[in-house]
């Protein structure tokens, strides 16, 4: 079974450092618990959590701003990451699950840490959780699969308008974005002509071998 990358971002290092167990219980022997501070802003906290590579979750403590790190609420990082990673599982670790109502949408699940050392919680929390991180498991392998289908033909110049509009898709999900979530169009642009010209390179050094 593959290792899976699970995030854990909150304020204060005692609490990073006593959760880790509890999720390490939902999430499976399988799951890497790796836990950071938030940064001062949106913006910035969204630059690091772009800087992980093959991330499977992220959970977010919902009170950041208590100690004064960051300026925002975990569900306020929920919703930026949603905008950024549409089938990310986010998920929402607070004392105070009731006050999650407004934008609680935006996650997969809350998890009440008054619950966290009842083992039928637990139990069925991780049910959830796996259910979850099999599904975006899927998703990404089927996306892969796609793009090394779709790779060989762009190199030899075979792609049909519609499959070239695709890889070029699929090829922008690759590509770490310069900005936070909302990429300008001359920026995409960019980073897709770069990507385009290194495919040619290799095209070219190809032939050459062939």
């Amino acid at each position: 079974m593959s290792e899976k990358k699970i995030l854990f971002i909150d304020d204060t290092p005692a609490a990073r450092e006593s959760y880790i167990q509890e999720l390490e219980d939902i999430f499976g022997r399988e799951a890497m618990i790796y836990s950071l501070p938030p940064a001062p802003t949106l913006n910035d906290m969204l630059e690091t959590i772009l800087e992980q590579s093959r991330l499977n979750s992220l959970v977010i403590d919902e009170r950041l701003s208590d100690t004064g790190l960051a300026n925002y609420k975990g569900i306020h990082l929920a919703e930026i990451v949603r905008a950024r990673f549409p089938k990310l599982p986010i998920y929402i670790l607070t004392n105070y699950p009731e006050d999650i109502v407004e934008g609680g949408f935006i996650v997969e699940y809350v998890f009440d840490k008054n619950e966290l050392n009842d083992p039928d919680y637990k139990k069925g929390a991780s049910a959830r959780v796996r259910r979850h991180l099999d599904v975006y498991d899927d998703i990404f392998s089927e996306r892969e699969q796609r793009y090394a289908e779709l790779l060989p033909k762009y190199l030899e110049g075979g792609l049909t308008e519609t499959e070239k509009a695709e890889f070029m898709k699929l090829e922008a999900d690759r590509i770490k974005p310069l900005s936070h979530e909302f990429v300008e169009d001359e920026d995409l642009k960019g980073r897709l002509d770069e990507q385009e010209a290194i495919l040619r390179d290799i095209q070219v050094k190809l032939r050459q071998h062939s």
